[in-house]
Parts: structure tokens; C-alpha cells; sequence
């Protein structure tokens, strides 16, 4: 199971516990749709070589912690997320090349663009 590099949970309604993604060390593309109880995100940091990172319809989603640890991550989306206030300091994704948040109506605060020297795609619809 150490050997996934790319992992897709989607509409899973009654997953509770997603914590042990933390130890998929070689993971490089983790896609999250509609797991309904997950309240924060799990720590991202062991997942060093994540180059692709999608939350989507997480509607009690309130808080993305710290980004450290992915500095390998070119794509980052985050899509409906209502309760997401705000988006946790991106400025060390140095490698972000692709950043989309959409639906995020609950969204006040985004920290900072300085730093994204090799972001070319930025699509933020939908948002307040």
C-alpha cells in the first residue's frame, strides 16, 4: 500500500477517518470528493512528493492546514468548499503552476500570491 501514487476517494458518505493517507509517502496525486464528516484536513506534510492536490464538495470542510512539506505540488483545486474562510499561506508552493478555488463562498481571506513564481493558471470563480 507504501507504493500508491495516485489515490481517488470520491462520494464517500460514511468514510470518517482518512488519517492514514498521511503514510502514502508516494503519492503524487490525491483527488478528495464529497467526503461529507471531514471537518479539517489530515497533515499533508509526509506526502513530499504530491504534485496534485483536489478537495472538492466538502461542505463541513472549515480549515486546510499548513502547506509545509509540498513543495513538490504544481496543482492545487479546491472546489465548494462553504465553510473554508480562509486559504492557508500558499507563498512556498514554488512549484504551483495551476491554482483553481471555485464555490469557496464562505472565502474571505487568501494570504498572498508573492512567491508563485511559476503559477500560469489562476481560475478562482464562484467565490464571494
Amino acid at each position: 500500500m507504501m507504493n500508491i501514487v495516485i489515490l481517488h476517494l470520491g462520494h464517500c458518505p460514511n468514510l470518517t477517518d482518512v488519517q492514514s493517507i498521511e503514510g502514502l509517502v508516494s503519492l503524487r496525486i490525491l483527488k478528495l470528493i464529497e467526503i461529507p464528516p471531514l471537518e479539517r484536513l489530515f497533515d499533508l506534510s509526509n506526502l513530499k512528493k504530491l504534485n496534485e492536490l483536489q478537495l472538492g464538495h466538502y461542505h463541513n470542510l472549515i480549515d486546510v492546514q499548513s502547506n509545509e512539506g509540498l513543495g513538490n505540488l504544481k496543482t492545487l483545486k479546491l472546489i465548494e468548499i462553504p465553510l473554508l474562510k480562509r486559504l492557508p499561506d500558499i507563498s512556498n508552493l514554488k512549484k504551483l503552476t495551476k491554482l483553481h478555488l471555485r464555490y469557496c463562498h464562505g472565502l474571505i481571506e487568501i494570504k498572498s500570491f508573492e512567491g508563485l513564481e511559476n503559477l500560469m493558471i489562476l481560475k478562482m470563480d464562484e467565490l464571494p
